[in-house]
């Protein structure tokens, strides 16, 4: 996972910690939500999983806390890029949480499937919007939907 965190850090304005918090934040989405054997074949060919997992908002703030920040400000700036479609907090909102502006999430979204499309094959990252299908809005910056 470090290549990915180098590529975005080299790519977009984001912190180092900001891409791995939402990096994070992605990959423990995905793994909630896919099936054992997609995620089985995420976690065997991608480096350092476990590790960017534990730095995903999800595992390091409260749940009380990302229940708070989900409602602020960058959480209802998420929701309207399709935060919501995913799930309660969504994955756009845990984006937020994770450091990335509204104007960042679709640029952050497109590396990850690109990369995970590289990795891992498309046929996981068809599970992975299958599961996550506010990741097809957030990666077209698409308001309305």
């Amino acid at each position: 996972m470090q290549d990915f965190i180098t590529r975005v850090v080299s790519s977009m304005d984001v912190d180092a910690d900001t891409a791995k918090s939402a990096t994070g934040a992605l990959l423990h989405a995905a793994r909630e939500n896919l099936d054992a054997r997609d995620y089985a074949k995420l976690a065997e060919k991608l480096d350092g999983v476990d590790d960017a997992i534990a730095r995903s908002p999800q595992e390091t703030e409260p749940q009380a806390g990302l229940k708070q920040a989900a409602q602020g400000l960058l959480g209802r700036a998420a929701e309207a890029l399709g935060a919501e479609k995913s799930g309660t907090l969504g994955v756009g909102a845990l984006l937020g949480i994770a450091g990335l502006q509204p104007d960042q999430m679709p640029g952050f979204v497109e590396m990850f499937l690109e990369y995970l499309r590289e990795k891992v094959g498309s046929d996981v990252v068809a599970g992975v919007l299958g599961k996550l299908p506010g990741l097809l809005d957030l990666k077209s910056g698409d308001v309305t939907a």
